[in-house]
């Protein structure tokens, strides 16, 4: 790959600079690297937001947030795209904005502590909420006649809908499926935008959706259907996907408040400290290799009552469930005493669990993760595919040493990470969605398979800041 097409964005603008309010001269001067079509490419983001105000659509989207989504990202990204007038999110304030890929940042994202708010700021604006979930009694949403101004509801990853969100919309709209499943990932429920745009009352609305947006909104859909995690603790493989395409970081924004580190909303840095506890809880954790790469886990806890993730629950003292991690991934979240792991590949593996709240902060004792390790040799499975590139990334004292690092990587190839910290702390890897928990002063190794191109980075959630770059072409 070579050096131009490296590059992301635009370079310096060429002189003479144009003398237009909405230019930002620092992005004249050095660039503009943002994720923003061509037209807002040097201009100021307050400026780009102002612009997009004069178009803004007239519906408004609105999602709960009761047990940490990580599904509000692609929500809010999904506005952006269809233009939305706003987003607003019912419940927890904090929310993952990863998936958000910066359009946060041109979007207008309110907060609402509950559905009586949210009924409450309507009934202000005269808008009329409209609750989008597969309930008896629902209405196709691509055969009813939707008011041009009105909210879009939807219900939390899982159990959809609340009863109080029921009550509060004046109809319930169901999004037609075709396959097996009863349900859609609540990240892709902005299929409804379509559905919106196209039978809105406004025919200058109807008539944005020509055949060739309609297309490019098909791609859309199935990009977001790839992206979509759920947070629901269903069974998965422990070989994660790789989720969505990055897009290129708004970096010259980086030093607006509501992005920085700590509004990435990563709950690790969030943890519950039970220390002053006579009896905290404990937890262990024992298995066996049963069938070919199959390992059967089992967990032994005490002081804690394991309740199920669905429906979502507030924080409650001696409640929780467990998250599992395997090779340092995690892939479930259980509220029972067993589990199968699928899907291993010969070789040693690392099972941990950890002890989690109801609100899926990780229960501590002392600075440390109330958690137990295993590990198990797998003798019968298929052969791990062979590592094609690796990078060794160690962080110490706060820095990485001998700087960032950068992996350059073909599509396709097998790429295999070696962390280690000398602090406690959990390495994300943007658009592959993967996560690995570091203990501190041990190798964890992450290994998948890079098939999205693009530059991406991997960051340490609690320490806040970026320690490696994958280039993928």
């Amino acid at each position: 790959m070579d050096e131009e097409k490296s590059d992301v964005g635009v370079g310096p603008h060429p002189e003479p600079w144009p003398v237009d309010p909405r230019y930002d001269p620092e992005l004249l001067a050095n660039g503009a690297r943002r994720n923003v079509i061509d037209r807002f490419r040097y201009w100021r983001r307050e400026a780009i937001v102002e612009e997009l105000d004069r178009s803004r659509h007239g519906f408004h989207i609105a999602i709960e947030n009761w047990a940490h989504d990580l599904n509000i990202g692609t929500v809010v990204r999904n506005a952006n795209a269809f233009l939305a007038a706003g987003v607003h999110i019912v419940g927890r304030r904090k929310w993952n904005r990863r998936g958000a890929m910066v359009t946060d940042r041109y979007q207008h994202v309110s907060h609402h502590p509950t559905i009586e708010d949210l009924l409450s700021w309507a009934d202000d604006q005269g808008l009329p909420i409209i609750g989008i979930d597969n309930l008896p009694g629902s209405v196709a949403i691509e055969k009813t006649e939707l008011p041009e101004r009105c909210v879009l509801l939807l219900g939390q990853e899982g159990p959809g809908l609340s009863d109080q969100a029921r009550e509060a919309a004046i109809k319930v709209c169901s999004i037609s499926q075709y396959g097996s499943t009863r349900s859609i990932n609540a990240g892709c429920s902005l299929w409804d935008c379509d559905a919106y745009l196209d039978k809105t009352a406004c025919s200058d609305m109807r008539n944005l959706m020509a055949e060739a947006i309609k297309k490019v909104f098909l791609a859309l859909i199935v990009a977001v259907l790839i992206s979509c995690s759920s947070s629901t603790g269903e069974d998965v493989s422990p070989t994660s996907m790789a989720m969505s395409h990055n897009d290129s970081h708004d970096s010259h924004d980086s030093h607006d408040s509501h992005d920085s580190h700590d509004s990435h909303d990563h709950d690790h840095g969030n943890n519950l400290d039970v220390s002053q506890l006579v009896d905290p809880p404990t937890v262990s954790i024992s298995g066996r290799a049963i069938e070919t790469g199959e390992v059967n886990l089992n967990f032994s806890v005490e002081n804690l009552e394991l309740i199920p993730i669905n429906p979502p629950s507030e924080h409650e003292s001696g409640q929780g469930h467990l998250h599992l991690y395997v090779d340092g991934v995690s892939v479930a979240m259980l509220h029972e005493a067993s589990y199968v792991v699928t899907d291993l590949t010969k070789g040693l593996h690392d099972f941990r669990v950890a002890v989690s709240t109801n609100d899926h902060r990780e229960y501590y004792v002392d600075g440390k993760a109330i958690s137990d390790s295993i590990s198990i040799e797998i003798e019968e499975g298929e052969e791990a595919p062979e590592v094609d590139k690796g990078i060794t990334v160690e962080v110490k004292n706060g820095t990485v040493v001998d700087g960032l690092q950068r992996l350059t990587v073909d599509v396709g190839e097998q790429v295999s990470i070696t962390l280690l910290s000398d602090e406690d702390d959990v390495f994300h890897l943007h658009a592959y969605n993967l996560e690995v928990s570091l203990t501190a002063d041990q190798p964890e190794i992450l290994q998948f398979q890079a098939d999205i191109p693009g530059v991406f980075e991997g960051e340490l959630h609690e320490a806040g800041y970026q320690i490696l770059a994958l280039e993928v072409s």
